[in-house]
């Protein structure tokens, strides 16, 4: 796409425009192009545009190239107005956008009616006031208040800030309201309506009867004066209560506020700290209840946690579950079609919801297009395969669970042997078809060149299965065939999956087996094995002195579904850690057999 007239031969603009489109996501090559850009535009709006508007769709929270967008356009106060509204649009949150917008607004309506900059004034403080950066916002809706407003104009403000205004200087403002209040009647600081609320609510709290006026008119003046100072009196009350609020909320979230050293957008990772400082905080939110400050806080940390996952889909899932379905969908929408399209995560949760809202064939396309996001990874291929065909399978969808898992398997992609065990799971547990779970983990072992581990026990889940329909001797005996399989010397099995296999089939024997011949040969087996891997590993080393036989002691851990992680018995390891690690967390990602 041209990002400029074709009149522009710089060099510098051609080596940027040609980095940005080769790499879209560089944001520093974006902004090289644009301080290109805009140094070749010659004040022309028209010349910048192309690049900005380009730029800020990939990046749209990025307040200050929206400012210097708008400053571009001056001289057309209308262009800049719809820049500026385009701007708090994307990024609602952002002090200095606001800042900046203002003080367009009030340059560009000087001299007129002031009904504009007063709306301008209060859609910011109702998008940041809460924010404790948003001081100079407040101090200029209030100064704009004093010179072109009203007694009652400035007290509302004044009232807003002591319920809002987080930066800190609350005593002040305190201060400077009861100034006010004292220079001023009740009645020309609010409405004549919320006036003659005031006095009932003083009333009220005081179990005072209506006055009626006994004399006459004379009497007239001094209860009206009588009537003022109550409605006075309970403003002040009233205010201040508001005050003492803010200020203990404050102090609760101020080591929170303390911990957001960046409240704008870039690209560059946050710190450790700043990640659990935002969790922590939104935890806070989030138990207190109320759904206002849970919103608005989540507002403020995806604009400088936006390329987070985590935050969007914490978002989402709490939207869903306060709002509804439809608004955690439009919060993952956000991070899926602009800051994050291309991560799993973002797209499994945006499914989700789809199926949810009973969208299946659109939930169908967002898991194909989490399938062409996993081209360059494998092993997330295999993790969106099983996602998948679960998704298929609640749909009560055969072909197409069988597919999902087909389309890695036949692949051979990175982690496809735990794709096998769990379509091999499925046969069993959802279509009791246990020949056709047998012939696919058979498959899976001929072509697969490692992590065999993994599928021999599955496969031995898979006899296991039979536990409720066969005699217990025949089931045994059908395991225990598959363990003398994977353990024959021509199986292609490693060293260390043997040293797992070995123990889970002693463990397993000893605990369904009827025959204590099979466990000596068990165990003299294993000891043999054992005794030769120490000579290969340690040639010249003395064989070590005879070591006690050490099993898992679960019959769950023989099969691959329990050991003490699971709440079975506790695990005496045999395997060097990194064996076990990664057996483990294969099975781990996929789940256990029963």
């Amino acid at each position: 796409m041209e990002l400029l007239s074709s009149s522009s031969s710089s060099d510098a603009f051609a080596r940027w425009s040609k980095a940005v489109e080769n790499d879209p996501t560089d944001f520093a090559s974006w902004s090289k192009l644009l301080a290109v850009v805009e140094e070749q535009s010659g004040g022309s709006p028209e010349r910048v545009a192309p690049a900005f508007e380009a730029f800020l769709a990939r990046f749209p929270l990025c307040f200050g190239y929206w400012c210097k967008y708008a400053d571009l356009q001056r001289g057309d106060i209308e262009r800049t107005t719809t820049v500026y509204e385009r701007a708090v649009s994307a990024v609602p949150l952002s002090v200095e956008l606001w800042k900046s917008y203002c003080a367009h607004v009030k340059v560009a309506t000087a001299g007129q009616v002031s009904d504009v900059s007063r709306a301008t004034y209060e859609r910011a403080v109702d998008a940041v006031g809460r924010d404790p950066q948003a001081g100079p916002i407040w101090d200029a809706f209030l100064e704009f208040e004093a010179d072109r407003g009203t007694p009652e104009t400035v007290c509302r403000v004044y009232r807003k800030m002591l319920a809002e205004d987080s930066s800190g200087r609350t005593d002040d403002l305190w201060r400077r309201f009861k100034l006010l209040a004292k220079a001023y009647k009740a009645t020309e600081l609010v409405s004549e309506e919320e006036a003659r609320d005031l006095l009932m609510r003083y009333n009220r709290s005081r179990k005072i009867e209506a006055e009626d006026d006994p004399a006459g008119s004379e009497r007239l003046a001094g209860y009206g004066e009588l009537h003022e100072q109550r409605q006075l009196e309970q403003l002040l009350g009233e205010v201040e209560k508001t005050k003492n609020d803010l200020v203990q909320r404050r102090l609760e979230r101020q080591h929170f506020e303390a911990g957001v050293r960046r409240w704008y957008f870039h690209v560059k990772p946050l710190d450790a700290a700043q990640l659990q400082n935002w969790r922590d905080y939104l935890d806070l939110e989030i138990e207190r209840g109320d759904a206002s400050d849970v919103g608005r806080l989540f507002e403020r940390c995806l604009v400088p946690c936006a390329l987070y996952a985590e935050f969007w889909i914490k978002y989402a899932w709490w939207s869903s579950k306060t709002f509804g379905d439809a608004h955690g969908l439009a919060v993952i929408d956000r991070a899926a079609t602009t800051f994050l399209p291309d991560r799993v995560d973002v797209l499994e949760c945006r499914a989700l919801l789809l199926e949810r809202l009973d969208k299946i064939d659109k939930a169908r396309d967002v898991f194909g297009a989490i399938f062409r996001a996993t081209v360059s990874d494998p092993a997330k291929r295999a993790s969106c395969s099983v996602a998948r065909a679960n998704f298929e399978r609640r749909q009560n969808n055969r072909p197409g669970v069988l597919s999902a898992y087909r389309e890695t398997i036949d692949r051979g992609d990175a982690g496809f042997e735990a794709v096998a065990a769990h379509m091999a799971r499925y046969l069993v547990r959802v279509e009791n078809d246990l020949d056709t779970a047998r012939s696919a983990l058979d498959d899976a072992l001929e072509r697969a060149p490692e992590q065999r581990g993994a599928l021999w026990i599955a496969r031995a889940q898979i006899e296991f299965s039979q536990i409720h329909d066969e005699k217990l001797a025949i089931v045994h005996d059908a395991v225990a065939a598959v363990y003398e399989r994977a353990l024959a010397e021509n199986a292609r099995t490693s060293n260390e999956d043997r040293l797992d296999l070995w123990a889970r089939y002693w463990s397993f024997s000893n605990d369904f087996g009827h025959d204590a011949t099979l466990l000596l040969s068990i165990r003299r087996r294993y000891a043999s094995f054992r005794r030769k891997l120490d000579r290969q590993r340690n040639p010249f080393v003395p064989p070590p002195p005879k070591r006690p036989f050490k099993t898992f002691l679960s019959g769950n851990d023989a099969l691959g579904g329990g050991g003490a992680a699971q709440g079975g018995h506790a695990v005496v390891p045999l395997d060097p850690a990194k064996a076990t690690q990664r057996l483990e967390a294969l099975l781990a990602a996929y789940g256990h057999h029963p």
